[in-house]
């Protein structure tokens, strides 16, 4: 499957108005725990890959992400993971993804240059995300009278060590996702907010973009503004 999003970063003097934005009465809230697993020198993230465990609802999900046709093109692919298991991991701390599910999926082209035994050996979570995301739907109707869809969706929680939950990050972050029709409309309804709420455009894994806690501190990357 390739998705077809924007990922901003929101900048907090901007945050009140966009939030009147993102929080109304058609919208839904979610609580999302995120796992993000990459080696210690970061080889996946090195090669434009994305791989998490996330608690969405009720259910688990393993999805790995890498880079996709464009500029604002991922490929994903997502597993629906046992509940019963994924608890059992947790409670012993020993909660990791699963490579084995990637063969003979179209995600493997992304993986062929690692020997996923041995990359599974050296994987380690990196960090934990705990946010709230609010989501809500922005449609236009064309003139040969489809809609083109958009599912816009606002986080707001902490960033957390992998191994230290001292070490603690707020994040706030708000993608743009085309559900169906024209992908003119996904870049045009990204310039509106961008100008309106001074958003930093995010090209780049979460990995990279959000915030490295692999040592002692927190470092935030610069994104570039639009």
């Amino acid at each position: 499957m390739q998705e077809i999003e924007l990922k901003f970063l929101v900048p907090e003097s901007r945050l009140k108005g966009l939030m009147r934005q993102t929080h109304v009465k058609s919208s839904q809230v979610t609580q999302l725990a995120a796992h993000y697993y990459d080696t210690p020198d970061q080889q996946l993230a090195q090669a434009g890959i994305g791989l998490r465990i996330r608690k969405e609802g009720d259910t688990w999900v393993q999805t790995i992400k890498a880079g996709g046709d464009g500029i604002a093109a991922r490929l994903e692919h997502n597993a629906v993971l046992d509940n019963e298991q994924v608890q059992i991991m947790l409670d012993n701390n020993e909660l990791m993804p699963d490579l084995a599910i990637y063969q003979d999926t179209p995600i493997a082209a992304a993986l062929a240059d690692f020997k996923l035994k041995k990359l599974a050996k050296t994987l380690t979570r990196l960090y934990v995300t705990d946010v709230e995301r609010t989501t809500r739907l922005l449609t236009k109707s064309n003139e040969d009278e489809t809609d083109s869809c958009i599912e816009m969706a606002y986080d707001q929680g902490e960033i957390i060590h992998g191994t230290d939950d001292s070490l603690r990050k707020a994040i706030q972050e708000i993608e743009f996702e085309l559900v169906s029709g024209d992908l003119d409309f996904l870049f045009t309804t990204a310039k509106t907010w961008c100008k309106r709420y001074k958003l930093c455009l995010s090209t780049l894994p979460k990995l990279k973009t959000v915030a490295y806690l692999l040592t002692d501190k927190i470092t935030v990357q610069r994104s570039t503004q639009i």
